[in-house]
Protein backbone atom coordinates (compact mmCIF):
# COMPACT_ATOMS: atom_id res chain seq x y z
CA UNK A 1 0.00 0.00 0.00
CA UNK A 2 1.20 3.36 -0.61
CA UNK A 3 0.07 7.08 0.17
CA UNK A 4 -0.06 9.88 -2.07
CA UNK A 5 0.53 13.82 -2.00
CA UNK A 6 -0.36 16.56 -4.96
CA UNK A 7 0.91 19.85 -4.65
CA UNK A 8 -1.52 21.54 -7.71
CA UNK A 9 -0.30 24.68 -8.56
CA UNK A 10 -0.77 27.11 -11.32
CA UNK A 11 1.41 26.31 -13.47
CA UNK A 12 2.95 22.90 -12.33
CA UNK A 13 2.16 20.24 -10.16
CA UNK A 14 3.68 17.99 -7.93
CA UNK A 15 3.46 14.38 -6.48
CA UNK A 16 5.08 12.36 -4.14
CA UNK A 17 4.26 9.12 -3.03
CA UNK A 18 5.16 7.36 -0.14
CA UNK A 19 4.61 3.70 0.92
CA UNK A 20 2.10 3.31 4.26
CA UNK A 21 5.50 2.57 6.36
CA UNK A 22 6.53 6.38 5.43
CA UNK A 23 9.60 4.74 2.86
CA UNK A 24 10.25 7.47 -0.26
CA UNK A 25 9.26 6.04 -3.10
CA UNK A 26 9.60 9.25 -5.92
CA UNK A 27 8.71 12.54 -6.53
CA UNK A 28 7.48 14.35 -10.10
CA UNK A 29 6.06 16.85 -11.37
CA UNK A 30 3.65 18.11 -14.57
CA UNK A 31 1.74 20.57 -15.90
CA UNK A 32 -0.85 23.09 -14.52
CA UNK A 33 -3.41 22.23 -12.20
CA UNK A 34 -5.57 25.09 -11.44
CA UNK A 35 -8.87 24.80 -13.29
CA UNK A 36 -10.01 27.96 -14.20
CA UNK A 37 -6.74 27.88 -15.98
CA UNK A 38 -6.74 24.96 -18.02
CA UNK A 39 -10.41 23.93 -18.32
CA UNK A 40 -12.49 20.91 -17.06
CA UNK A 41 -11.26 18.78 -19.60
CA UNK A 42 -7.65 19.87 -19.37
CA UNK A 43 -7.85 19.61 -15.35
CA UNK A 44 -9.33 15.87 -16.14
CA UNK A 45 -6.88 14.98 -18.51
CA UNK A 46 -3.97 16.66 -16.13
CA UNK A 47 -5.65 14.16 -13.21
CA UNK A 48 -5.50 11.19 -15.78
CA UNK A 49 -1.66 12.02 -16.28
CA UNK A 50 -1.03 12.15 -12.12
CA UNK A 51 -3.11 9.17 -11.14
CA UNK A 52 -0.96 7.10 -13.99
CA UNK A 53 1.81 7.83 -12.70
CA UNK A 54 0.88 6.65 -9.02
CA UNK A 55 0.65 3.41 -10.37
CA UNK A 56 -2.65 0.83 -9.36
CA UNK A 57 -5.11 3.20 -7.09
CA UNK A 58 -6.38 0.54 -5.63
CA UNK A 59 -2.83 -0.22 -3.76
CA UNK A 60 -3.25 3.50 -2.56
CA UNK A 61 -4.70 3.62 0.88
CA UNK A 62 -4.92 7.84 0.85
CA UNK A 63 -4.34 10.50 -1.15
CA UNK A 64 -4.18 14.31 -0.58
CA UNK A 65 -4.86 16.79 -2.92
CA UNK A 66 -3.63 20.52 -2.05
CA UNK A 67 -4.92 22.97 -4.38
CA UNK A 68 -6.65 26.52 -4.65
CA UNK A 69 -10.18 26.38 -4.57
CA UNK A 70 -10.16 22.19 -4.90
CA UNK A 71 -12.67 21.96 -2.72
CA UNK A 72 -15.40 23.69 -4.06
CA UNK A 73 -17.39 23.28 -7.52
CA UNK A 74 -16.35 21.14 -10.27
CA UNK A 75 -13.07 20.57 -9.09
CA UNK A 76 -13.42 18.43 -6.28
CA UNK A 77 -16.38 16.28 -8.40
CA UNK A 78 -13.69 15.71 -11.62
CA UNK A 79 -10.98 14.23 -9.01
CA UNK A 80 -13.92 12.26 -6.93
CA UNK A 81 -15.39 10.82 -10.44
CA UNK A 82 -11.59 10.04 -11.90
CA UNK A 83 -10.55 8.30 -8.56
CA UNK A 84 -13.07 6.21 -8.96
CA UNK A 85 -12.44 5.31 -12.60
CA UNK A 86 -8.91 4.22 -11.27
CA UNK A 87 -10.22 2.08 -8.86
CA UNK A 88 -9.28 4.15 -5.87
CA UNK A 89 -11.52 2.92 -2.68
CA UNK A 90 -8.84 4.56 0.01
CA UNK A 91 -9.08 7.98 1.68
CA UNK A 92 -9.18 11.83 -0.25
CA UNK A 93 -8.26 14.89 1.41
CA UNK A 94 -8.85 17.88 -0.60
CA UNK A 95 -6.74 20.91 1.07
CA UNK A 96 -6.44 24.69 0.11
CA UNK A 97 -2.68 25.11 -1.10
CA UNK A 98 -2.04 27.29 2.35
CA UNK A 99 -2.80 24.25 4.60
CA UNK A 100 -0.45 21.62 2.82
CA UNK A 101 2.27 24.50 2.47
CA UNK A 102 1.91 25.42 6.14
CA UNK A 103 1.60 21.24 7.10
CA UNK A 104 4.86 20.57 5.23
CA UNK A 105 6.48 23.95 6.32
CA UNK A 106 6.78 23.50 10.17
CA UNK A 107 6.01 21.01 12.90
CA UNK A 108 4.03 22.95 15.61
CA UNK A 109 3.16 26.38 16.12
CA UNK A 110 4.02 28.74 13.72
CA UNK A 111 2.81 30.12 10.60
CA UNK A 112 3.54 30.56 6.28
CA UNK A 113 3.12 33.51 4.20
CA UNK A 114 3.01 32.29 0.23
CA UNK A 115 3.67 34.97 -2.13
CA UNK A 116 3.76 33.54 -5.09
CA UNK A 117 0.88 34.72 -8.12
CA UNK A 118 -1.45 35.09 -5.28
CA UNK A 119 -0.25 35.64 -1.51
CA UNK A 120 -1.61 34.38 1.76
CA UNK A 121 -1.06 34.23 5.14
CA UNK A 122 -1.85 31.35 7.77
CA UNK A 123 -0.69 29.67 11.04
CA UNK A 124 -1.55 28.07 13.80
CA UNK A 125 -0.70 28.48 17.90
CA UNK A 126 0.16 25.62 20.09
CA UNK A 127 -3.65 25.43 21.03
CA UNK A 128 -4.71 24.38 17.55
CA UNK A 129 -6.01 27.77 16.88
CA UNK A 130 -5.77 28.80 12.82
CA UNK A 131 -6.15 31.98 11.63
CA UNK A 132 -5.68 32.73 7.66
CA UNK A 133 -5.33 36.43 6.21
CA UNK A 134 -5.74 37.20 2.50
CA UNK A 135 -5.94 34.73 -0.02
CA UNK A 136 -9.15 36.14 -1.26
CA UNK A 137 -7.74 36.39 -5.11
CA UNK A 138 -6.57 38.46 -7.52
CA UNK A 139 -9.68 40.36 -8.90
CA UNK A 140 -10.39 41.89 -4.81
CA UNK A 141 -7.25 41.08 -3.24
CA UNK A 142 -3.64 39.47 -3.51
CA UNK A 143 -1.88 42.33 -2.12
CA UNK A 144 2.37 41.94 -2.34
CA UNK A 145 1.83 39.09 -4.88
CA UNK A 146 3.50 38.45 -7.47
CA UNK A 147 0.13 39.31 -9.79
CA UNK A 148 -0.44 42.30 -7.95
CA UNK A 149 3.16 43.75 -8.32
CA UNK A 150 2.98 42.78 -12.00
CA UNK A 151 0.10 44.46 -12.66
CA UNK A 152 1.88 47.53 -10.32
CA UNK A 153 4.27 47.41 -13.07
CA UNK A 154 3.14 47.32 -16.04
CA UNK A 155 0.25 50.38 -14.61
CA UNK A 156 3.47 52.54 -14.20
CA UNK A 157 4.73 51.58 -17.35
CA UNK A 158 1.79 52.62 -19.79
CA UNK A 159 0.58 55.51 -17.50
CA UNK A 160 4.61 56.85 -17.88
CA UNK A 161 4.26 55.92 -21.86
CA UNK A 162 0.73 58.14 -21.99
CA UNK A 163 2.85 61.06 -19.65
CA UNK A 164 -0.15 60.63 -16.56
CA UNK A 165 2.55 58.83 -14.31
CA UNK A 166 6.67 60.10 -13.82
CA UNK A 167 8.81 58.51 -16.35
CA UNK A 168 10.47 55.16 -15.40
CA UNK A 169 12.96 52.49 -16.52
CA UNK A 170 10.08 49.96 -16.32
CA UNK A 171 8.64 50.78 -19.81
CA UNK A 172 12.38 49.23 -21.66
CA UNK A 173 12.08 46.33 -18.53
CA UNK A 174 8.73 45.48 -19.41
CA UNK A 175 9.34 46.16 -23.46
CA UNK A 176 12.56 43.99 -23.12
CA UNK A 177 10.84 40.88 -21.56
CA UNK A 178 7.50 41.26 -24.17
CA UNK A 179 10.09 41.52 -27.09
CA UNK A 180 7.94 44.48 -28.63
CA UNK A 181 6.64 48.16 -27.84
CA UNK A 182 4.14 48.29 -25.22
CA UNK A 183 1.57 49.67 -27.52
CA UNK A 184 1.16 46.76 -29.52
CA UNK A 185 1.63 44.20 -26.76
CA UNK A 186 -2.04 44.34 -24.66
CA UNK A 187 -3.08 41.39 -26.76
CA UNK A 188 -0.85 39.28 -25.62
CA UNK A 189 -0.98 40.48 -21.78
CA UNK A 190 -5.25 40.15 -21.72
CA UNK A 191 -4.65 36.64 -23.51
CA UNK A 192 -1.84 35.40 -20.86
CA UNK A 193 -4.09 36.42 -17.91
CA UNK A 194 -2.60 36.28 -14.40
CA UNK A 195 0.52 34.47 -15.50
CA UNK A 196 1.51 36.57 -17.79
CA UNK A 197 0.69 39.61 -15.74
CA UNK A 198 2.50 38.22 -12.63
CA UNK A 199 5.28 37.37 -14.97
CA UNK A 200 6.51 41.15 -14.83
CA UNK A 201 7.00 41.65 -11.01
CA UNK A 202 10.32 40.79 -10.90
CA UNK A 203 11.19 43.65 -12.97
CA UNK A 204 10.21 46.06 -9.84
CA UNK A 205 13.05 44.60 -7.87
CA UNK A 206 15.34 44.78 -11.09
CA UNK A 207 14.60 48.61 -11.49
CA UNK A 208 14.64 49.41 -8.31
CA UNK A 209 18.23 48.17 -7.60
CA UNK A 210 19.33 50.15 -10.61
CA UNK A 211 17.79 53.18 -8.92
CA UNK A 212 14.54 53.79 -10.64
CA UNK A 213 12.17 55.33 -7.64
CA UNK A 214 8.99 54.18 -9.43
CA UNK A 215 9.88 50.50 -9.25
CA UNK A 216 11.45 51.19 -5.77
CA UNK A 217 8.17 52.70 -4.93
CA UNK A 218 6.05 49.48 -5.91
CA UNK A 219 8.72 47.12 -4.51
CA UNK A 220 8.20 48.86 -1.43
CA UNK A 221 4.42 48.67 -1.27
CA UNK A 222 4.90 45.10 -2.07
CA UNK A 223 6.76 44.03 1.42
CA UNK A 224 4.41 46.94 3.30
CA UNK A 225 1.42 44.52 1.95
CA UNK A 226 3.36 41.57 3.24
CA UNK A 227 4.30 42.45 6.05
CA UNK A 228 0.61 43.79 6.70
CA UNK A 229 0.02 39.62 6.18
CA UNK A 230 2.13 38.52 9.08
CA UNK A 231 1.20 41.19 11.57
CA UNK A 232 -2.72 40.89 11.34
CA UNK A 233 -1.89 36.79 11.56
CA UNK A 234 -0.29 37.64 14.78
CA UNK A 235 -2.69 39.50 16.19
CA UNK A 236 -4.78 36.37 15.86
CA UNK A 237 -2.99 33.42 16.68
CA UNK A 238 -1.31 34.92 20.10
CA UNK A 239 2.29 33.12 20.84
CA UNK A 240 5.51 33.75 21.72
CA UNK A 241 7.84 34.32 19.15
CA UNK A 242 6.16 33.17 15.94
CA UNK A 243 8.35 31.19 13.40
CA UNK A 244 6.68 32.47 9.68
CA UNK A 245 7.94 30.51 6.33
CA UNK A 246 8.13 32.60 3.69
CA UNK A 247 7.52 30.72 0.74
CA UNK A 248 6.71 31.44 -3.04
CA UNK A 249 8.62 33.28 -5.78
CA UNK A 250 8.92 37.00 -4.80
CA UNK A 251 11.09 35.83 -1.88
CA UNK A 252 13.79 34.72 -4.41
CA UNK A 253 14.83 38.07 -4.80
CA UNK A 254 17.09 39.18 -1.96
CA UNK A 255 16.32 42.76 -2.67
CA UNK A 256 12.34 41.86 -1.82
CA UNK A 257 13.28 39.58 1.30
CA UNK A 258 15.13 42.63 2.77
CA UNK A 259 12.48 45.21 1.93
CA UNK A 260 9.91 42.78 3.76
CA UNK A 261 12.22 41.86 6.58
CA UNK A 262 12.59 45.75 7.80
CA UNK A 263 8.61 45.54 8.01
CA UNK A 264 8.03 42.54 10.20
CA UNK A 265 8.69 42.66 14.29
CA UNK A 266 11.76 40.99 14.77
CA UNK A 267 10.62 40.51 18.19
CA UNK A 268 7.66 38.07 17.65
CA UNK A 269 8.73 37.09 14.20
CA UNK A 270 11.53 34.73 13.02
CA UNK A 271 10.82 34.17 9.32
CA UNK A 272 12.87 31.77 7.53
CA UNK A 273 12.37 28.70 4.25
CA UNK A 274 10.31 26.20 4.61
CA UNK A 275 11.90 22.99 5.50
CA UNK A 276 9.78 21.17 3.21
CA UNK A 277 7.54 21.58 0.07
CA UNK A 278 4.30 21.35 0.26
CA UNK A 279 3.88 18.40 -1.92
CA UNK A 280 5.04 17.22 1.62
CA UNK A 281 2.39 18.51 3.29
CA UNK A 282 -0.03 16.96 1.32
CA UNK A 283 1.27 13.43 1.73
CA UNK A 284 1.64 14.22 5.19
CA UNK A 285 -1.62 14.98 5.73
CA UNK A 286 -3.03 11.98 3.69
CA UNK A 287 -1.06 10.08 6.36
CA UNK A 288 -3.01 11.73 8.98
CA UNK A 289 -6.52 11.02 7.69
CA UNK A 290 -5.25 7.26 7.05
CA UNK A 291 -4.46 7.65 11.11
CA UNK A 292 -0.64 7.06 11.33
CA UNK A 293 -0.27 10.39 13.34
CA UNK A 294 3.34 9.65 13.81
CA UNK A 295 3.89 10.92 10.64
CA UNK A 296 7.25 12.86 9.73
CA UNK A 297 8.67 13.36 6.40
CA UNK A 298 12.24 14.17 7.45
CA UNK A 299 14.34 15.96 4.39
CA UNK A 300 17.83 18.04 4.73
CA UNK A 301 17.17 21.62 4.86
CA UNK A 302 18.20 24.09 2.02
CA UNK A 303 21.60 26.01 2.96
CA UNK A 304 20.54 29.54 4.38
CA UNK A 305 17.43 28.12 5.89
CA UNK A 306 16.74 30.92 8.60
CA UNK A 307 16.54 34.30 6.94
CA UNK A 308 16.49 36.13 9.93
Amino acid sequence: MFIAGIDGGGTSTKLEIRTAENRFVRRESFGAFNISAIGEAGFAARLREVLAACGDMADCAAICFGSAGISVGAAGEIIRRELADAGFAGRLVLRGDHEIALRGAIAGAGGILIAGTGSICCGVDGNGRFARVGGWGHLIDDGGSGYSVGRAVLNAAYRAMDGRGPKTALIHAAEKRLGMPLREAIPRIYAGGVAEIAGFGPLAAECAQAGDAVAREIAEDCARELALHVTAALARVPAGRLICVCSGGVFRSAYRRELFLKRIPEKRVQARFPEKPPVCGAVKTAALMNGQKDFEIREELPPGNTIN
